[in-house]
């Protein structure tokens, strides 16, 4: 069952201690084991793997915005996060395959007593459900603040065929370039698999996405993997904090800005190594730290 909450009003308190790692990073979420159940959208008749590329999210402070305008994202500052995209006859779902497996094994963990574990690599801590009519997105927040939920309009991408090819995997591709949410991309899709979807909300082309970058190398999905069968596409029943996504976007954008103060202003109390070898709160100094914010879409 879903609640309708006011942003930033959502009281939780609980006692994080040695978090410092996830309290720094928007893509090492705290895995939740509390959703209600599992309401069934439509039935797959494909699951495609992508391994997922994108920018990691280094501290500086605020009065130095050169510091991270500066920053070099070589390979090792790069994240890589494991997708699972099912695609049906009228839903398709995008989701992380390292997060659902912990998510779902924590349950199993927490019904027979135990303890569930904390991930241990990081994520793009959202899932997207596409249709004709639009698509719905549930999107995680830092270390146990709320689930955000938002929906938008049906997209349309307006593509340009080129004539280059690709191989990817065992399948020869084509590209396709178009601009979308700010920034330019470049698509390999395959005209073999005859269906008009993609990562993300990537669509519109006559087959089946199997690579999608952006111009400047901020992200990336590649294909990984394809199976056809039957499965459910579900979607799992928490209480999310339903928002507009414009106010989505306020909700992330202060989060980024001041990842310890929205901690404290959330309620949720995080203790960090002091360098003493003991555990201290968040100071003034903490407080006017930021994260890089590098959304997929700028626009």
């Amino acid at each position: 069952m879903k609640r309708l909450l006011p942003l930033f009003l959502v009281s939780l308190c609980i006692l994080c201690i040695g978090l410092e790692l996830n309290a720094q990073s928007p893509f090492l979420p705290i895995p939740k084991n509390t959703w209600k159940g599992m309401e069934t959208l439509d039935t797959a008749f494909l699951k495609v793997g992508y391994e997922m590329t994108f920018r990691s999210a280094p501290l500086y402070y605020k009065s130095n915005p050169e510091a991270v305008a500066d920053e070099m994202f070589t390979e090792d500052k790069m994240v890589k996060d494991y997708r699972i995209v099912e695609i049906g006859e009228s839903v398709r779902k995008d989701y992380s395959s390292v997060l659902e497996e912990l998510e779902n094994n924590n349950r199993k963990e927490v019904e027979s007593g135990r303890y569930p574990k904390s991930l241990r690599t990081p994520v793009y801590p959202f899932e997207i459900f596409m249709s004709a009519d639009g698509y719905r997105i549930n999107r995680r927040t830092l270390v146990t603040g709320p689930i955000l939920q938002y929906s938008g309009e049906s997209v349309q991408m307006d593509w340009t065929l080129e004539s280059d090819k690709e191989t990817i995997g065992e399948f020869v591709c084509q590209k396709a370039v178009t601009t979308y949410g700010g920034r330019k991309w470049t698509a390999w899709f395959c005209r073999e698999i005859p269906v008009s979807a993609g990562p993300y909300k990537f669509c519109g082309l006559p087959g089946l996405i199997l690579k999608v970058e952006d111009s400047e190398a901020h992200f990336s999905w590649v294909f990984t993997g394809i199976e056809k069968g039957s499965w459910p596409i579900y979607e799992k029943e928490y209480d999310y904090m339903e928002c507009s996504e414009k106010g989505a976007m306020k909700y992330l954008s202060n989060m980024y800005s001041r990842p310890f103060m929205f901690l404290k202003y959330m309620n949720i109390n995080v203790l960090i190594p002091d360098g003493k070898g003991s555990a201290k709160s968040p100071g003034s100094e903490e407080e006017q730290l930021s994260l890089y914010y590098d959304p997929i879409e700028l626009e």
